[in-house]
């Protein structure tokens, strides 16, 4: 385990804000802690917001509770910047991963961020009967707000988009990463797959093929020497989300990621 993805908030009940946004900083902190004591090697830790409660039917997590979790997430990441000795993330002395912003997704209701204007969420469509939780449709909102953080991001494109990076002990550089070349990376249906001559004259007769999230075979494509490698796809018909493309034959050829975002 590298690489976290968190989002945290607490019960409120009668907590006054201030009060819960101190609570908070206390136990991001902890939990800093306790990711790096669970998981040795993990080296990157992306901490996001709550959405906005501004529909909250109930106590269990409402304004202004939701915006002041920002600022708890805010304050943890600049107190690790300014040198705090219980965030140390590197050398022997670390007790936490390096922390940074997974996406901030509080708005004031419907009305989309000034600096993201895809970020806002919608009552009743986005969200369950308590005004809290989101719906179906507000978590593909939020998976679709972490896609596209996770295919942008310069942090996070070495290891997620492709299958070179070091972010860390445990993730290398492959030796046949430039084997297979996909481009654009993210796309909206078509794409690109390049083979270099020198995997095809390896492979001379193999089937490149892509599996989706569940590990299903979407799509497969014979390839062979006389085909220079090069291959247009078309995934248009498929839902956006990661697939995997790989080449299938004798050889232990790594896998790609291609980000379908629209």
């Amino acid at each position: 385990m590298q690489v976290i993805w968190l989002k945290e908030a607490n019960q409120v009940g009668a907590t006054l804000p201030q009060l819960y946004y101190d609570s908070l900083v206390v136990q991001f902190k902890r939990i800093a802690n306790e990711l790096k004591t669970r998981f040795p090697n993990v080296q990157l830790c992306y901490m996001a917001s709550r959405i906005s409660a501004r529909y909250s039917t109930t106590t269990l997590n409402p304004e202004p509770h939701s915006y002041w979790t920002g600022w708890a997430v805010k304050k943890v990441i600049a107190d690790q910047i300014s040198g705090d000795a219980q965030l140390a993330y590197s050398g022997s002395a670390a007790k936490s991963p390096w922390l940074a912003w997974g996406i901030y997704m509080w708005s004031d209701g419907n009305t989309p961020q000034a600096s993201n204007p895809n970020v806002f969420f919608t009552c009743p469509t986005d969200y369950q009967n308590d005004g809290t939780h989101p719906s179906t449709v507000g978590a593909q909102k939020v998976g679709g707000l972490l896609l596209n953080f996770f295919s942008t991001d310069s942090t996070c494109t070495p290891w997620f988009l492709g299958s070179s990076c070091a972010v860390g002990t445990g993730i290398t550089n492959d030796p046949d990463k430039n084997a297979i070349t996909i481009y654009p990376n993210p796309s909206s249906g078509w794409f690109n797959v390049i083979a270099s001559s020198d995997a095809l004259i390896r492979t001379k007769q193999s089937h490149l093929e892509i599996y989706n999230m569940i590990g299903e075979k979407i799509y497969s494509l014979s390839m062979s020497t006389s085909e220079k490698g090069g291959f247009a796809v078309d995934l248009s018909n498929q839902t956006k989300g990661i697939y995997f493309i790989k080449i299938a034959d004798e050889n232990n050829w790594p896998r790609k990621k291609i980000v379908l975002s629209n």
